[in-house]
């Protein structure tokens, strides 16, 4: 808008395009006798004015708008505070860029201005989301009923933006907010999980941490195996897991024979008939977490009776003493706890 009179001419700077003028006063009784002088109308906006950037990528760019006018001047820029990296302000002064993936996560304001006006200036917001988990893998006990708990890092920066956590089907949650998580692993699936964060909608800028529940059981539990059969096998529950580091088992007290754990670790066999008898405690673990093992008892029942063959004169009245010999299994399985086994001789006549 312009308004003049005799002696003046107004204009909004405001309403007006944003160039170079040259404004030019003549009489129109003699409209050679003139003069001219030149008028900018400075104007800079940056596009975008705010917007959310993911750490994740190397290059973020700020422009002025087409309608931004700096003159022959050209323009400058600044950010506020120091942390971005890699800045560049282009030939003409008309576009500012980073990189975020090298930048100190946070809120930085983008300020240009054209040279010839420092004061015509415009601003931006640059925001640089950075979500990153900690601890980045957590190996846990399926059996263990202690809560744990994953956390944002404290440089991370997600500009309030409310935080999704997901890959979290089959973790016992019992807790989460923003910057944490927190399930109890007696109450998870054990396997393997990929737990997830994101601000906001920015789902390709998600941070992502290992967890694994790890769990072992062996069936059967406990059980009595005689000594007469060649193969006796303990098994991990099809629920138990190991990841990719497997299982290792062992037996205390040494005395199995012939043990064997199978390749994929969740199969543990020996040779009853060549074990010494007694009970032996067996004990299985993931290779990537000694500390969570399952256990079970074997139990060699070995009875033999000496002498093996008794030759007496019916006509005797001395009584004769069969006996199990020192090598049958004796008190160690014989007796457990309060139960205790009973042996039962059965006597046949045998005639001829």
């Amino acid at each position: 808008m312009v308004s003049s009179t005799d002696t003046n001419l107004v204009f909004n700077p405001k309403l007006s395009v944003a160039t170079q003028y040259t404004v030019r006063a003549y009489s129109t009784l003699l409209t050679n006798c003139d003069d001219t002088v030149t008028a900018n109308v400075y104007r800079v906006e940056i596009v975008p004015s705010e917007t959310n950037i993911c750490w994740k990528t190397n290059y973020a760019e700020f422009k002025l708008t087409p309608e931004s006018y700096g003159g022959s001047g050209g323009f400058s820029w600044t950010n506020t505070p120091v942390g971005l990296s890699n800045v560049v302000v282009s030939g003409d002064g008309r576009t500012f860029s980073f990189n975020p993936r090298e930048s100190v996560p946070g809120a930085y304001e983008l300020k240009a201005w054209p040279n010839n006006l420092p004061t015509c200036f415009g601003i931006a917001t640059a925001k640089v989301i950075h979500i990153e988990i900690t601890p980045p893998v957590t190996n846990v006990c399926g059996k263990s009923a202690v809560p744990v708990t994953l956390n944002l890092t404290p440089e991370s920066y997600w500009n309030s933006l409310p935080v999704t956590w997901g890959g979290t089907n089959g973790l016992g949650i019992s807790g989460s907010g923003d910057n944490f998580l927190t399930f109890v692993p007696s109450n998870s699936t054990p396997t393997s999980y990929v737990v997830t964060a994101w601000a906001g909608t920015l789902t390709n800028c998600a941070a992502a941490a290992t967890v694994k529940v790890y769990r072992v059981d062996i069936t059967p539990s406990e059980t009595n195996i005689c000594w007469k059969t060649n193969y006796a096998e303990f098994k991990l529950t099809p629920e138990s897991y190991g990841a990719a580091g497997g299982f290792s088992w062992t037996n205390a007290p040494v005395g199995l024979s012939n043990v064997v754990v199978s390749g994929d670790g969740r199969t543990f066999s020996f040779n009853p008939r060549e074990s010494v008898p007694g009970a032996y405690e067996l004990k299985a673990w993931p290779n990537d977490l000694p500390t969570c093992f399952g256990t079970a008892t074997a139990k060699v029942i070995h009875i033999e009776i000496t002498p093996p063959v008794t030759n007496v004169c019916g006509k005797s009245a001395v009584p004769v003493t069969l006996n199990l010999t020192p090598e049958a299994t004796g008190t160690a399985c014989l007796s457990h706890g309060a139960a205790r086994m009973v042996l039962v001789f059965q006597v046949q006549a045998i005639t001829s």
